[in-house]
């Protein structure tokens, strides 16, 4: 997906540090109401994870001078809206999906990783929301980028965070359908951090019209020390990839007989389907990492129809620490 204009001024983010998160008033479970008001409060792993989150956005959302805070609390709605659509859309709340959510925003409103010790300097909320008109993309992006970087990956994450940024599409990509209102969300987790190590997961969407919208997962894995993107051979043994590749093809095969229970088997389609996973486990900016596993997202239409949306590989550190080469920086 490319983009060939970068956002214009009055688009400015937001980077905002702050220290400890201040208390917040918790959820009042006595007026809860929706179902997924009801499922936090029944839960108190939820409950806690929620009222976490929200004392960081309170702290952080304190500390943002005036002009920024509509952006701020413009982000946040965007947020809560998504969770819903996540966890709680078919009237059933999921409580560990409500739970890893909530926990990962905190993670992001704090400026931390969602695991591994951190690389010893601060990471700090990076905002952009913009409402769409017939002129303007109706924008969400949440990123994070080091507040003082000092170690080579550090600056490397940055710069590339920066060209984000100044890629994300703006007025000037507008087109000719004035009166449809494009969208562009842009989501960058980061997912692991060490002194050695740094693992993000960015998550985008673009509609610009027609039918859909086209959403798409990429990962951003850097030798810190080094100040390099790793690749898949600098990590792995080269006998990691078929046994990765027979592990992940049975995976999905249990994902698309759960998603279409009459999917093609032919010896041609099953070709095909490991052609295309083994070509995406080879490339590692499908890949990120946390300190329990490592994960490859295939795109809506990458193994079948659209309708059937994203797929995943998940590898736990268990399965992948016998491939790694010496030395290697991964969890």
């Amino acid at each position: 997906m490319t983009h060939k204009s970068s956002l214009p001024g009055i688009l400015a983010f937001t980077i905002i540090a702050f220290g400890l998160a201040q208390p917040a008033l918790a959820m009042d479970c006595q007026k809860a109401a929706s179902p997924l008001e009801k499922a936090i409060c029944a839960d108190p792993a939820a409950q806690a994870a929620d009222q976490a989150m929200d004392g960081a956005w309170s702290a952080l959302y304190g500390r943002a001078p005036e002009a920024e805070k509509k952006q701020l609390l413009q982000s946040q709605r965007a947020w809560l809206k998504l969770r819903t659509n996540f966890c709680a859309d078919d009237k059933k709340p999921s409580v560990k999906c409500l739970i890893d959510w909530t926990q990962r925003r905190a993670a992001y409103l704090q400026g931390r990783p969602e695991s591994g010790p951190g690389t010893g300097h601060d990471l700090v909320p990076v905002t952009v929301a913009q409402a769409g008109t017939a002129k303007l993309y109706e924008q969400d992006i949440t990123v994070s980028k080091f507040a003082a970087p000092v170690l080579p990956g550090e600056k490397l994450f940055n710069a590339e965070i920066d060209k984000l940024l100044k890629d994300a599409p703006s007025a000037k990509d507008k087109g000719d359908q004035p009166d449809m209102t494009y969208t562009y969300d842009l989501h960058l987790r980061v997912t692991y951090a060490s002194p050695q190590f740094l693992s993000a997961s960015m998550e985008t969407y673009l509609f610009s019209g027609g039918a859909h919208g086209n959403s798409g997962t990429n990962g951003i894995n850097i030798d810190v020390a080094k100040g390099k993107d790793l690749s898949f051979g600098d990590v792995f043994e080269p006998a990691a990839f078929p046994k990765l590749e027979e592990l992940c093809l049975t995976q999905i095969k249990a994902q698309k007989a759960e998603k279409m229970p009459d999917y093609d088997q032919s010896p041609a389609a099953m070709k095909e389907l490991r052609s295309t996973i083994g070509d995406d486990l080879s490339k590692f900016d499908r890949w990120s990492f946390t300190a329990a596993q490592g994960t490859v997202t295939f795109d809506p239409y990458e193994l079948g129809a659209y309708v059937e949306g994203s797929y995943e590989c998940t590898f736990p550190v268990e399965v992948l620490h016998p491939f790694y080469k010496l030395g290697s920086v991964l969890p």
